[in-house]
């Protein structure tokens, strides 16, 4: 559900993209717990599509969500931490705060080179 909301979402069809990310996410949270990584995964991507939506205070709010378990469950240079870093960047970006923007990006940025080499 997670990829085809992800298509919806490139597409801009959002409210389907809603649709699909609620009630997955709903799910994986009763089946598999918050900490789950697959509903972490989700939290990351309803995060993405509320910052499409301009919803930023709730973009925020799920991205910090999804960082705070990343980092616990998975480590500071897992690349999944390093996509919430990244996707955290580009909210801040959009929001043009741009000096946080540009720490965040960096610090991905150095993640991943860290971890590739």
């Amino acid at each position: 559900m997670r990829e085809l909301a992800h298509l919806y979402i490139d597409q801009n069809r959002h409210d389907e993209a809603d649709q699909l990310l609620i009630k997955a996410m709903k799910s994986a949270r009763h089946e598999l717990g918050n900490e789950h990584q697959h509903t972490v995964s989700l939290v990351n991507s309803l995060a993405v599509l509320r910052t499409k939506q301009e919803h930023y205070d709730e973009a925020n709010r799920l991205f910090k969500e999804a960082l705070v378990s990343r980092k616990l469950k998975l480590g500071e240079d897992h690349p999944g931490t390093l996509e919430t870093i990244n996707d955290l960047g580009v909210l801040r970006r959009q929001q043009k705060k741009y000096d946080e923007a540009k720490s965040l990006l960096r610090q991905a940025l150095e993640g991943r080179q860290r971890k590739l080499g």
